[in-house]
């Protein structure tokens, strides 16, 4: 086995586990959801309004919240790359 199909076997189970051990709960009415899933939507919906927040921030005088913006969008966006590299995105 070479290396490179060896990589691509690991990386393979890698992902199996990781969507085999996402956490799901049981509603009251029967249906089993995944946390993931609705953490992922509400990423990806958040991340769709940066520019409509990044034109609201740049009005600030004080420039309080550009800053504190720049690390909110930061996280989303690297929330929002995991969402993608999982194969989730909507």
């Amino acid at each position: 086995m070479t290396k490179s199909s060896e990589v691509i076997r690991v990386a393979q189970d890698a992902k199996e586990n990781y969507e085999r051990e996402k956490k799901k709960y049981k509603l009251a009415d029967g249906r089993v959801v995944k946390l993931q899933d609705y953490i992922d939507k509400i990423i990806t919906s958040a991340n769709s309004i940066t520019p409509l927040v990044d034109a609201a921030t740049a009005l600030d005088p004080t420039n309080h919240a550009p800053m504190i913006w720049a690390g909110v969008k930061f996280f989303l966006e690297v929330s929002l790359r995991g969402c993608l590299i999982t194969g989730i995105a909507w």
